[in-house]
């Protein structure tokens, strides 16, 4: 099907144009308006009498409704339509030749009628047939229609695999989906246009509600998997925006805090590595505890009243905003330029609070960091006492930070592999399942991946049934075997599932080999060599094996030493023959290419020497005592003799070349075979018979002398043919010089 529905060369409709005729001459509106008021203006008209009248009207009626029988009846058969309909045109200029009538408009409107007829033909060729199959993307070019076939077969199986069916149909179909791939069979032009027109009605019968109207291809909606049922839409999305989106997703999801039920579901796909270190990212998520773990040393040095107050002053008088609205927060003041220590001391009941709120200024990363740069900055300084702001305490600051920033560090490393390893083109759909179950907003892709949906969708296309009818009859008249074979009777189709019966019974004609039984037969009891050839590059070549079997039934259990003398014929006799026509190599594969070709044939001829004879390639092999060994020998040799043969299939190098002796060619022969000096003997021959012509008008016979022959003596001739329009000749110019010479001596 795919050779019919190639997105390059879509061969199926070149073959329906074919259908059509060609370089028809329209039809002008004078034409039209004959035809529609031939019958009751024109022919009036033409005839007087009312009885000729009638018969004229009767001829008339007759013809359209041949005319129009016609056009539907041969859809298929161009040739026979165009003869037809010439032929009734034709009997009908006669009858009304024969009635004498006053007028031309008889032959003119049969003329308008057969264009119109042949119009109308193209018109329905191009409706029901070429627009119905030209889409060979949504088509599938090819494998959507045998989808829809498969499926529509398992549909019906009940029906089609009836009583009326016998056994062996239900047999020849389980064996070919028994295989380990279907084999789809190569068909001709009328096969795959009944194909497509049976699979497209029935794909409008099958259709799901979703996809009755329109679809983005022919099996859409029929033959779906589970896998894109769930989420059909986001197959047509682009990978990298799927991943974009997962990414986005996903980051977010690990940095916010939430429950273990991220890690379960990863755990529930067999994701079992992500699933720990998206644990791992929860669990960071959450880490209130770790961090009052991390300060738990360090708020002890805050019970100072004092050294706090200088502290916090420093800290709501720095520049960075972010710092400012943090110790506004934790102690719950506004941001004023002057601030009351006491008073807010007070408020938050600093001495019995303290450990709470130093915990919570230290738990936050960039307060730690400001009161670290404000402990290094105060160190040393005047009227700073040293139980706060000491070098101890700078390093203990100092190593808080760095835990947590390496913290930070293999948090942020942990989500960037988790994000790449979902993201990854391998798993961005199972991402985009897992996060549709943890129940994220998944409207982002199902917009952009419904808006692409629309832009593809196409409506379902409709097949009249009588098309169906009329296809199965020229799947008929291309496979005459087929309606003998009783495969498929054209005139006995009354409904669809008749159609799709056979479709069924063409499809396992084409489909079922039996000659892969012969095989199996042939090869267990007739002693077949080599493996049975099933793919379409395997080839099934016949191989006679001729061996001696020598009993002596008189002499069966009569002596003890009849097994010893049985022995000794089986060895006597344990030479095998392998006998192989050469003919029969030259076997074509699915594709056309012979097993044997030409050059191979020469390649075979040249290594097996003598033992090709007659066209017949024959083996004898006697080298091992056991006839058995012989015929393993036999074989694994005449397959390396094919092998070796088949080379010349690899390119002109394994060629056989042959040495020719050929004649040295003379002179002549060289000019007249020489390419490149026949140009100018061609010109030469050219110039002679023009010299030719014109001696010829001057005298009766025309020697050689006169046109090519140079004979000397003859200087004089020569020199008058040399003159020019005045007669002057190179003589007579050296003469004269030369007598002009002598007066000067």
């Amino acid at each position: 099907m795919q050779y019919w529905f190639n997105d390059q060369y879509p061969r199926l409709v070149i073959y329906l144009r074919q259908l059509q005729v060609q370089d028809v001459p329209p039809i002008s509106p004078a034409a039209e308006s004959l035809l529609s008021k031939f019958e009751e203006v024109a022919i009036p008209k033409l005839v007087l009498d009312d009885a000729d009248r009638q018969k004229l009207t009767e001829i008339w009626r007759n013809l359209n409704e041949e005319a129009k029988a016609l056009r539907l009846r041969y859809v298929f058969d161009r040739v026979t339509f165009e003869s037809k309909l010439s032929q009734i045109c034709k009997e009908a200029l006669e009858q009304m030749h024969a009635m004498s009538l006053s007028g031309t408009e008889g032959s003119l409107a049969v003329e308008a009628l057969r264009r119109l007829t042949i119009l109308k033909r193209n018109d329905y060729i191009q409706k029901h047939l070429i627009d119905v199959t030209s889409n060979g993307a949504y088509l599938g070019f090819g494998d959507a229609v045998w989808r829809v076939f498969f499926s529509a077969v398992e549909a019906h199986k009940a029906v089609l695999f009836g009583k009326g069916t016998p056994d062996t149909i239900r047999f020849a179909w389980e064996s070919i989906l028994q295989e380990d791939v279907v084999r789809v069979p190569d068909v001709t032009a009328p096969v795959a246009l009944f194909l497509t027109l049976v699979c497209i009605h029935e794909g409008n019968r099958l259709a799901s509600v979703e996809w009755k109207e329109s679809s983005s291809s022919l099996d859409e909606g029929i033959c779906s998997s589970k896998s894109t049922q769930q989420s059909p839409l986001l197959a047509l999305l682009n990978p990298v925006v799927k991943r974009r989106f997962v990414s986005k997703m996903v980051e977010s999801l690990l940095r916010s805090h939430s429950s273990n039920e991220f890690s379960k579901l990863l755990r529930k796909h067999g994701l079992h590595d992500l699933s720990c270190d998206v644990s791992l990212c929860e669990a960071m998520n959450s880490s209130q505890g770790i961090l009052d773990d991390d300060v738990v040393d360090l708020v002890a040095r805050f019970e100072s009243t004092s050294e706090v107050k200088t502290l916090l002053s420093s800290l709501i008088g720095g520049k960075d905003a972010a710092v400012r609205e943090t110790v506004a927060k934790i102690l719950g003041i506004p941001l004023a330029t002057t601030v009351d220590w006491d008073a807010i001391m007070q408020s938050v009941d600093w001495t019995n609070n303290w450990r709470q709120m130093a915990t919570k200024l230290l738990c936050d990363q960039t307060l730690l960091v400001s009161i670290h740069k404000l402990v290094k900055n105060a160190i040393g300084a005047k009227g700073v006492s040293r139980h706060l702001f000491s070098e101890e305490y700078a390093d203990q600051l100092q190593s808080i930070i760095t835990i947590r920033e390496e913290r930070e560090l293999n948090r942020k490393l942990k989500i960037d592999r988790i994000v790449r390893e979902l993201s990854s083109y391998q798993r961005v759909d199972q991402s985009c399942e897992m996060l549709r179950q943890l129940g994220v907003d998944m409207r982002e892709l199902d917009q952009a991946a419904l808006s692409i949906r629309e832009q593809g969708l196409v409506k379902r296309p409709s097949v009249d049934e009588n098309v169906i009818s009329c296809a199965l009859e020229a799947v008929g008249n291309r496979h005459p075997n087929w309606v003998r074979a009783g495969v498929i009777a054209p005139g006995a189709i009354k409904d669809s599932i008749g159609a799709l019966k056979a479709m069924l019974f063409i499809f396992i004609r084409l489909a079922y080999v039996p000659q892969t039984g012969l095989a199996a037969m042939a090869q267990r009891f007739r002693r077949r060599i080599g493996p049975i050839g099933v793919e379409s590059f395997q080839f099934n070549i016949p191989t006679e094996v001729g061996f001696v079997e020598h009993y002596n039934n008189l002499q069966y259990k009569r002596y003890d030493w009849q097994g010893w003398y049985q022995r000794m014929v089986d060895v006597h006799n344990r030479n095998i023959s392998l006998r192989c026509r050469v003919n029969d190599l030259k076997r074509l594969d699915a594709n056309g290419v012979p097993f044997v070709d030409m050059h191979t044939e020469r390649r075979l001829r040249i290594l097996a020497e003598g033992r090709v004879g007659m066209g017949v390639l024959m083996l004898d092999s006697d080298k091992y005592e056991d006839q058995n060994d012989n015929m393993t020998f036999g074989s694994i040799k005449l397959s390396e003799l094919l092998s070796d043969a088949r080379k010349a299939q690899l390119g002109e190098e394994y060629w056989p070349s042959v040495e020719l002796k050929v004649r040295k060619p003379s002179g002549q022969s060289k000019a007249h075979y020489s390419l490149i000096d026949y140009d100018r003997i061609e010109k030469k021959s050219r110039e002679l018979y023009e010299k030719y012509r014109d001696a010829k008008k001057k005298s009766l016979f025309v020697t050689p002398m006169d046109m090519w022959l140079e004979v000397k003596g003859m200087q004089v001739r020569k020199a008058s043919e040399g003159a020019d329009a005045e007669g002057y000749t190179v003589d007579t110019l050296q003469d004269a010089l030369s007598s002009e010479d002598n007066e000067k001596n």
